[in-house]
C-alpha cells in the first residue's frame, strides 16, 4: 500500500488544481466574449426579410437591438420584434406593431 503524500505535497497539487481551473475558467469567459451571438451578417438578413415582412424599401427600414437574441425593426409605420434562433440561425417574429 501507499502512504498518503505529505501535507506540503498535497497543497502543493491543490494549488496547481486551483491554479489551472482559474486558467481554465478566464479562458472560456474570454472564448465567449469574443464572439458575438447574432452576427452582423445575421443582422443584414434580418433587415432584408423585415423589408419584405413590411412590404417596405430595404433603405427605409431600420432595426436595433432589444435584448442579445432580440431587434425591434421599423419601417413604413410598422415595427416588428425579431427573435433570433440559434439552433436554426435564422429570424423569427416575436411580436407586430402597427404605429
Amino acid at each position: 500500500m501507499h502512504a498518503p503524500p505529505p501535507a506540503r505535497k498535497l497543497t502543493a497539487i491543490m494549488r496547481r488544481l486551483l491554479l489551472l481551473t482559474a486558467f481554465s475558467l478566464c479562458a472560456c469567459h474570454w472564448y465567449r466574449g469574443v464572439h458575438s451571438i447574432v452576427s452582423q451578417d445575421d443582422v443584414e438578413e434580418l433587415e432584408s426579410t423585415a423589408a419584405d415582412d413590411l412590404a417596405c424599401p430595404e433603405d427605409r427600414v431600420e432595426s436595433r437591438p432589444l435584448t442579445l437574441l432580440t431587434r425591434i425593426v421599423e419601417g413604413c409605420g410598422h415595427q416588428r420584434v425579431y427573435a433570433y434562433d440559434p439552433l436554426r440561425e435564422r429570424w423569427i417574429v416575436a411580436s407586430v406593431e402597427k404605429r
